[in-house]
């Protein structure tokens, strides 16, 4: 997961303005399993 998060920080930084669009989809890397939040300050993860 922390390749994940990395990857994160590295494609909102290079595709900006289209990554908040991406944000919309609630989970990343399974469905249902971790959710992201949406926060452009940042990130809270929630374990489900």
């Amino acid at each position: 997961m922390w390749r994940e998060k990395r990857d994160e920080e590295r494609c909102s930084e290079k595709y900006k303005d289209i990554w908040e669009e991406y944000w919309l989809v609630p989970w990343r890397i399974l469905p249902y399993v971790y959710w992201l939040a949406t926060e452009p300050e940042g990130h809270a993860v929630l374990l489900l």
